[in-house]
């Protein structure tokens, strides 16, 4: 189900008809399935090893499986197990340490631990079930602990601070034009002065608007981004936002970027990230399947590339009043 979307904009800007368009989902479905297929095949090939062995060894199957999946045919590093646990906080701090792919083999194994557990709790058995299970119980609690303590070591900071988001929702194969570029900036202006229209104790500081949601050029537009920088200085919050950015060649073409801006409650541009690792057919058509009727997939930019600046965005942080204060957020 979370990638039913797929067939929309094959059929909507790929100009494919439904009947073709639906079973690319089910394909790209097919293919992430593929993976839990080989840790199942990987299960029953262990069967006759002993528990502690077969279940260390799945644990490590499942790091390798979802690393290969990250990285393979340009990666889909989506939908790991360890985002599953993301609404419950102190399980996700040891991937801090041992990374998410290591977090999610580290949670297979346990879980499998705990399913050779369950399996024994009838009949002889019984005994050593428990014991698998209150092993794997043991597991699961130690990754709670590190992460509660984790938590409870990290700085608090004082008052609670906001961020809004603002989802424009406006149509892909309009907004690139021309005659919608302000029409697409006053859309998220107007949004952004809503959820500033709040409590001043509950008033955002900082606005994140979504990945090109700014169709046109940043750098060099005359107009448009001095609107969003009177914007960020008159209401004092900062503005994380999306648009295109360029970077000139030799050869008198640009290579695009998938770039995230930062502006700070003055006005002043703090800098930019681009996006690292590109969605195949929504941002580039990988060369071995450049094919005419994929490319109108792509943004309205055009094909983007890597970006090459990996260092996190900094921002002052503000204090009650909206002054400026030490410290990054």
């Amino acid at each position: 189900p979370c990638l039913y979307w797929l067939a929309i904009p094959v059929h909507d800007f790929g100009g494919l008809p439904w009947v073709l368009a639906a079973p690319c989902a089910l394909l790209m479905g097919a293919y992430v399935g593929l993976y839990g297929g080989l840790f199942a095949a990987l299960a029953h090939a262990f069967r006759t090893e002993p528990v502690w062995r077969r279940c260390l060894a799945l644990g490590v199957a499942w790091y390798v499986l979802e690393w290969v999946r990250g990285w393979f045919l340009t990666g889909f590093p989506w939908l790991a197990l360890a985002s599953a646990f993301t609404p419950w906080t102190p399980f996700i701090q040891l991937a801090s340490v041992i990374g998410a792919y290591g977090l999610g083999g580290l949670l297979a194994g346990l879980s499998c631990l705990a399913a050779e557990g369950a399996g024994r709790l009838s009949g002889s058995s019984r005994a050593s079930g428990l014991r698998l299970a209150g092993l794997a119980a043991a597991g699961f609690a130690l990754i709670a602990a590190y992460g509660f303590g984790a938590l409870s070591g990290a700085p608090s900071g004082g008052p609670a601070r906001y961020v809004a988001l603002a989802q424009g929702s406006l149509n892909q194969d309009v907004k690139w034009e021309p005659a919608m570029q302000r029409l697409t900036v006053k859309r998220y202006l107007s949004l952004s002065r809503e959820a500033l229209s709040v409590p001043a104790a509950e008033r955002p500081e900082l606005l994140i608007w979504p990945e090109t949601a700014m169709p046109f050029d940043y750098q060099r537009h005359a107009e448009l981004p001095a609107l969003l920088r009177q914007f960020a200085r008159e209401t004092g919050t900062a503005l994380l936002i999306g648009a295109p950015g360029f970077r000139p060649r030799a050869d008198g073409e640009a290579d695009t970027f998938n770039r995230a801006y930062l502006i700070s409650p003055t006005g002043a541009d703090l800098g930019w990230y681009d996006k690292a690792h590109l969605v195949p057919f929504g941002e580039y058509v990988p060369p071995y399947l450049d094919i005419p009727f994929l490319r109108p997939l792509l943004q309205g930019v055009g094909e983007f590339v890597p970006g090459e600046r990996t260092g996190p965005l900094t921002l002052p942080l503000l204090s009650g009043k909206g002054g400026l204060r030490g410290g990054d957020a």
